[in-house]
């Protein structure tokens, strides 16, 4: 259980759900992820005195908007601030803004980066032998259709005159409530004919192997898995200058790999997408470098480091017992 609001009382509720579940396996640990769920795994945690490990997501949850998010917040950094739980960050980024927030040492949360199963990828044509066939270039972006994802700069960088006469075909994978909005935009700027959107897919995987550039556009990221798993397949990226993917980039010190550009930006985002369409040897040698930085994100290399933070939480949990 949820709770779909700030109410207090739908935290106590959400929270007596997962206590009842609690007494029907004695857990050694909670593990709370996202917003509300860390609330609720707190109330669960000190319910049973269970150590708690809390994993940060996201950097612009938050940056305060509105009266509304100072209360928030405040809850939240109520909640999250009793006890003593081992506090975990996807980024770096995640981290810094997290530790802001709630008035703790940075040096206090551990980066532990997402993991994916890289066996689930296969590679993109980028990494097979031979000369790529001469047909339109397939473009990729995947991610929930909200303004922070950018995909409004994708669109708007299509139609940009650098790559107006450019034989490509963007594939937009997710939805969401600015859907109603880029279709719009789509229209408007007349590029129905070379932007699709596929809704949700349960077929990443393929869809990556079968395109040629992964593009993400956008405006704030904790940690992008969808970028992950397009370096996973081995695709030439093109990506917006936000910490979150920064960190993805740089995970194994290889130099020159993606392209990045600013936020909110197409003209500089068209740019960058269009030497990849007249360079296919650039485009192989950065299919190599994202194979090799992926490879740092294997689900098994995560798995031990939160099986370590685990133990260390149950550890010093029993000794202050």
């Amino acid at each position: 259980p949820r709770p779909s609001s700030y109410r207090p009382w739908t935290f106590h509720t959400a929270a007596n759900g997962v206590m009842a579940l609690c007494g029907e396996f004695a857990p050694d640990v909670v593990h709370s992820q996202l917003e509300l769920a860390d609330v609720v795994g707190q109330m669960v945690a000190m319910k049973f005195h269970l150590p708690h490990v809390i994993t940060f997501h996201n950097t612009h949850w938050w940056a305060v908007r509105n009266v509304a998010s100072h209360w928030r917040i405040a809850y939240r950094k109520y909640w999250l601030r009793r006890g003593r739980p081992s506090f975990v960050a996807v980024s770096r980024a995640a981290a810094c803004a997290a530790a802001n927030a709630l008035g703790i040492d940075d040096k206090n949360i551990t980066v532990v980066h997402n993991g994916i199963d890289l066996s689930q990828f296969l590679p993109c044509r980028w990494l097979k032998d031979g000369a790529p066939p001469a047909r339109t270039w397939q473009l990729l972006c995947v991610g929930r259709l909200e303004h922070v994802k950018g995909q409004d700069v994708l669109i708007r960088a299509l139609a940009s005159d650098e790559l107006q006469q450019q034989s490509m075909h963007l594939l937009l994978v997710g939805d969401g409530t600015a859907r109603p909005d880029l279709q719009c935009l789509v229209d408007e700027l007349g590029l129905s004919h070379k932007v699709s959107f596929l809704g949700i897919r349960q077929d990443i995987p393929g869809l990556l192997a079968a395109s040629d550039i992964y593009i993400q556009p956008s405006r704030s990221e904790g940690l992008s898995n969808a970028l992950i798993e397009a370096l996973a397949a081995g695709l030439p990226v093109v990506v917006t200058e936000v910490p979150g993917m920064l960190e993805v980039l740089t995970a194994n010190g290889a130099a020159g790999l993606g392209s990045v550009v600013p936020c909110n930006d197409p003209v500089s985002l068209a740019a960058a997408i269009s030497p990849y369409l007249h360079d296919p040897l650039e485009c192989r040698r950065q299919a190599r470098l994202a194979k090799e930085c992926a490879s740092q994100f294997s689900i098994e290399t995560i798995a031990q480091r939160m099986e370590n933070i685990y133990v260390t939480t149950m550890s010093r949990s029993s000794f202050q017992s």
